[in-house]
C-alpha cells in the first residue's frame, strides 16, 4: 500500500513539473539580438517580461528558448544568466540598462543545441529565482566567448508594443554588466521563452495564427494550454497598441472574424477565460493582411 501511494505521489510530482511552466511569445521573428547574439564574439542583453504576461509566481527553475539556427553554437558556450524583479516596463534609450545591483546570477555555463533542428532548448538554473508575480521580470544574458558562430544562428522572437529588449554586441569588447557600454540596439521585440517551475492559474494560449483570409474575413485559431472552453479576442490595426478591451468575448476556437476592411493589416490577440480561476494573460499578436475586394466588370458597362 505504501509503495502504491509513493508511486502515485511520484507520478503527481512528475506531472506537476511538466505542467509547471509559463510560455511567453508566439512570434517567429529571426535575426534579432536576444537572448544573445551568437554572430558576434561578445554580447549582453536584458529583456523585460511583464507580470501580466507571466500571471504566476513561485520559484523559477529553468528557462527555454526556441532555437532556429544551423550550428552547434560551439563559440557561444560561456553564458551567464541573471534575473531581477522590477517595475521597469521598457528601456528608454541605449544607456538605460537595469543596474547590475538589481540582478541575481542564476546560471553560468553552456547551451546544448542540435544543428539545423528547430526546437526548444532548456537551461536549468544553478540557483532558482523566487518570483513574487507582483512586478515585471528581467532576464539578462551575457555571452563571453571570444569566437562567433553562424549568421543564421538565431532564436525566435515576438513583436511587442514597447522597447523591451536592450542589447550590446561586439567582436572586440566584452561588456561588463556592472558598467555596460551604450547599447547597440533597443528593440520592440522579446525572445520567446518558457519559464519553468511556475504555473498559471489560467493558462495562456499559444500558437496564435490567422488563415482563410479574404478581403473582409479571417479565421483565427490557437492552442489552448489549459482546460478553458471560452476565449476573448482583440483585433486592432497592425502596429496599434492593444487596449485590453476585447473585440469579442466568449468565442470558440477557431474564431471567424468578419467585417474587416480590405487591403488592411491587423494584429490579433487572444485570452483564455477560465471562469472561477480568472483570465489568462493576452497572447499575440498574430499579424495578417486582408485581400483586396473583387470587382466584376460587365461587358455592357464598357464603352
Amino acid at each position: 500500500m505504501k509503495k502504491s501511494t509513493l508511486l502515485l505521489f511520484s507520478l503527481f510530482l512528475i506531472l506537476f513539473q511538466i505542467n509547471a511552466q509559463v510560455a511567453i511569445g508566439s512570434g517567429n521573428l529571426q535575426g534579432e539580438n536576444a537572448p544573445f547574439e551568437a554572430y558576434y564574439g561578445y554580447s549582453y542583453t536584458q529583456t523585460v517580461y511583464l507580470a501580466s504576461e507571466i500571471n504566476a509566481s513561485g520559484e523559477i527553475t529553468d528557462v527555454q528558448w526556441y532555437y532556429s539556427g544551423t550550428s552547434d553554437l560551439a563559440n557561444s558556450q560561456d553564458l551567464v544568466i541573471y534575473m531581477a524583479e522590477s517595475t521597469r516596463t521598457d528601456f528608454a534609450n541605449t544607456d538605460d540598462w537595469e543596474p547590475s545591483t538589481s540582478l541575481a546570477q542564476v546560471y553560468s555555463g553552456g547551451i546544448s543545441v542540435t544543428p539545423g533542428v528547430e526546437g526548444w532548448v532548456t537551461l536549468t538554473l544553478d540557483t532558482p529565482f523566487t518570483y513574487s508575480g507582483i512586478d515585471n521580470l528581467i532576464i539578462a544574458v551575457e555571452e563571453n566567448s571570444a569566437g562567433y558562430d553562424s549568421f543564421g544562428d538565431d532564436f525566435y522572437n515576438s513583436q511587442v508594443s514597447a522597447n523591451r529588449t536592450i542589447s550590446y554586441f561586439s567582436d572586440f569588447t566584452n561588456p561588463d554588466p556592472v558598467a555596460p557600454p551604450s547599447a547597440s540596439n533597443i528593440d520592440d521585440t522579446i525572445p520567446n521563452v518558457i519559464i519553468g517551475g511556475i504555473t498559471q492559474a489560467c493558462a495562456t494560449p499559444s500558437d496564435l495564427a490567422a488563415s482563410g483570409i479574404t478581403s473582409n474575413e479571417a479565421q483565427i485559431s490557437w492552442t489552448e494550454n489549459g482546460t478553458s472552453t471560452s476565449w476573448n479576442i482583440e483585433i486592432v490595426l497592425s502596429g496599434d497598441a492593444p487596449t485590453g478591451t476585447p473585440t469579442a468575448t466568449n468565442v470558440t476556437n477557431p474564431y471567424f472574424a468578419t467585417g474587416l476592411n480590405a487591403i488592411t493589416a491587423y494584429d490579433v490577440y487572444v485570452q483564455s477565460d477560465c471562469g472561477g480561476t480568472g483570465l489568462s494573460s493576452w497572447t499575440g499578436p498574430a499579424t495578417f493582411s486582408t485581400l483586396c475586394d473583387i470587382f466584376y466588370i460587365y461587358p455592357s458597362l464598357i464603352f
